[in-house]
């Protein structure tokens, strides 16, 4: 999870990488945007989240698997 204080930063920051051809086979990641962050000065902070709390919807199975446990704890 990533969250930027500053969207406009993000982008140009984003750009920078793109510009630069900055990727892995072919595919561009928000994760070197952060080491633009820490080349150009800027804060980086990170927070850790209970593994209870956080959910990955990388496919649609996971967010079906979300959706019938949610309902469940509802009943």
């Amino acid at each position: 999870y990533y969250y930027f204080k500053n969207a406009q930063t993000f982008f140009d920051l984003s750009f920078n990488n793109i510009l630069n051809d900055v990727n892995v086979d072919g595919m561009f990641y928000i994760s070197p945007v952060i080491n633009q962050f820490i080349l150009n000065n800027k804060t980086v902070k990170y927070f850790e989240i209970e593994s209870e709390k956080y959910h990955s919807f990388y496919s649609p199975q996971m967010v079906l698997e979300f959706e019938r446990n949610f309902n469940k704890q509802q009943k």
